[in-house]
């Protein structure tokens, strides 16, 4: 009966084979390892990461918001110690005496407005003119002062009331009109932009 083949190694032959599997395996767990820790850290840096804050914009002042200088007919406007609020604006020809003779057609522009005092004392109505685009300005009317319910008979305002009043401006057509009033001083005034109708309301 024949006898079993078998192979017999060289004791150095199994050492440098058994040498050589253990540096490939060493070498094989070195490389996953790596591209594992690689995925890792790029998944945290791409989506974790929140960029630093700008020095410059925590150190950045805020600006001082300025106050509104400009407002609309129907606004509540605050001037100093009294509020104003333009109901109507309206327009109305009269005729113009001249060394007490007619010279022509005038224009009037009357404003219908509510003074309100914030204070707690009595305030005077504060000064007001007409601007037009321009920047020409326009005094109050002199008949103002025997006009009923004119603003310049208003007087002084007690605390907490309101009066209703309107302004007389004697001006021509055809131009943009702001109703400038004065706040606690002349540099502190703020304007109504004013949309006359081009004849009186009826009553």
């Amino acid at each position: 009966m024949p006898q079993p083949y078998s192979i017999k190694l060289k004791p150095q032959v199994c050492r440098q084979s058994l040498a050589g599997l253990l540096h490939l395996m060493v070498l094989t767990a070195f490389t996953f390892g790596s591209i594992s820790c690689a995925g890792k850290s790029g998944s945290s840096n791409s989506g974790g990461a929140t960029p630093a804050t700008s020095p410059i914009a925590q150190n950045s002042p805020v600006e001082p918001v300025a106050p509104r200088k400009i407002f609309n007919s129907g606004e509540a406007v605050p001037a100093g110690y009294l509020g104003y609020k333009v109901f109507r604006s309206w327009f109305s020809d009269h005729a113009v005496q001249k060394d007490g003779k007619q010279s022509g057609p005038g224009t009037y522009l009357s404003i219908d407005l509510a003074i309100v005092n914030t204070d707690k004392k009595e305030r005077d109505v504060a000064p007001m003119k007409l601007v037009d685009e321009a920047g020409k300005e326009y005094a109050l009317s002199e008949k103002s002062a025997t006009l009923e319910g004119s603003v310049t008979r208003v007087g002084k305002v007690s605390p907490n009331q309101s009066k209703r009043a309107v302004a007389l401006f004697e001006v021509p057509k055809g131009h943009e009109y702001k109703l400038k009033i004065q706040g606690f001083s002349p540099a502190d005034e703020v304007q109504i932009t004013l949309a006359p109708v081009a004849a009186p309301p009826s009553h």
